[in-house]
């Protein structure tokens, strides 16, 4: 008795591989939003200038990047007067992401006018 052939099963899959890049952008860190700062208090950068960050994705994806569309944010949660260094969180395009970690020196203060009263109630 002949065997029967089985058919074969087969599965074509094709998959692109994108090229990926990477390239450093400038970001003017006094864009950078400030997320929980406690009321009564106010937060200033201690370098305020310019930070380069490195972002990966595709080519055409980097192409289209531009300051507008990189926003910067860091969480002040639980931090009180005085010098810190925070991690600054990046939101950039879809189909990027930021390469690395990066900290920013900040200066919390209370407003002048939290001073005065705390002053005149002493």
């Amino acid at each position: 008795m002949p065997q029967q052939r089985r058919p074969e099963n087969k599965l074509n899959i094709k998959v692109k591989v994108a090229d990926l890049n990477s390239r450093e952008f400038s970001f003017d860190t006094s864009k950078i939003t400030f997320n929980n700062i406690k009321t009564g208090y106010h937060v200033t950068i201690d370098d305020d200038s310019v930070m380069s960050i490195v972002i990966s994705g595709e080519g055409s994806v980097l192409d289209s990047i531009s300051g507008d569309n990189i926003k910067g944010t860091t969480n002040l949660t639980a931090l009180s007067a005085g010098r810190h260094t925070v991690f600054v969180n990046f939101t950039v395009p879809d189909g990027c992401k930021v390469v690395g970690e990066y900290k920013i020196q900040v200066l919390i203060e209370a407003d002048k006018l939290q001073e005065t009263t705390s002053a005149a109630s002493n």
